[in-house]
């Protein structure tokens, strides 16, 4: 059985090894702690993503106002060619450098990592692709492209660079669309034969019935394979009318 130590051995004790380290025989923590340094790193200061923005009115001014909060995201350029929406922008993000030019940003801006496209809908396609060329993560506004040409070049340049790429409709990065994709592929609903598509937004008279359009999927189609395939028009009661939907005046309330 262990000896029980008394409180006299322990003190004699602590101070012969006291005496020891002075005498240079034990190691001091100091010459320990440089023999054997700790395992654990120091944590690293927080690296922020380096964001340029090209497009700061409208739809951009909004992205500015919500990336600013973001803590592990930094606006370091801004770029428009509107000289007021430029001010604006450049007065709610004082350190970033502006441009009204974004291949100038590109090429100045040597620590930018990422860069958020928010301008007309033609220009969106050539400064993606630059983007893409110039190594920078990018975030593109709807519509991603002007032409099916343009969306397939886009597609091919972001899997050839491997860098982060997403299109500005917000909603779809939410949970639920992410869990009805997750239902839709695993088969849970069966054969989407059809596609309804709801339009809930002001730009028809107030007096004027919501309106259901529906189409059918064709699947992948050529042009003239889906100018010929079968469109509808619904009431929210089901009751279809054949042909396409016509302008907002020629609906039937």
């Amino acid at each position: 059985m262990p000896q029980p130590i008394s409180r006299r051995h322990l003190l004699t004790s602590s101070a012969a090894a006291a005496g020891l380290a002075a005498a240079g025989a034990l190691p001091t923590l100091a010459v320990a702690q440089d023999a054997a340094p700790a395992t654990t790193p120091p944590p690293a200061a927080e690296q922020k993503l380096k964001i340029g923005i090209v497009g700061i009115g409208g739809q951009g001014h909004w992205h500015v106002t919500q990336v600013l909060p973001i803590k592990n995201a930094e606006i370091v350029a801004l770029c428009d060619v509107d000289a007021n929406m430029l001010v604006r922008a450049a007065r709610m993000v004082p350190k970033a450098a502006t441009f009204t030019d974004f291949r100038d940003m590109l090429k100045d801006v040597k620590e930018l990592d990422a860069v958020l496209i928010a301008t007309p809908d033609h220009t969106h396609a050539p400064i993606a692709a630059a983007c893409l060329r110039g190594g920078k993560h990018v975030y593109c506004e709807k519509p991603l492209t002007h032409s099916v040409r343009e969306a397939r070049a886009i597609s091919d340049l972001a899997k050839q660079s491997g860098l982060c790429t997403q299109m500005g409709i917000q909603i779809h990065a939410m949970d639920n669309y992410k869990r009805v994709v997750e239902l839709v592929k695993a088969g849970a609903v069966g054969k989407i034969a059809e596609v309804h598509i709801w339009n809930n937004r002001s730009n028809r008279p107030a007096s004027t019935a919501p309106m259901l359009f529906c189409t059918s999927a064709p699947g992948r189609l050529s042009r003239s394979r889906a100018r010929r395939s079968k469109r509808t028009r619904c009431t929210p009661s089901g009751a279809r009318c054949p042909g396409r939907p016509g302008p907002p005046s020629a609906r039937p309330r």
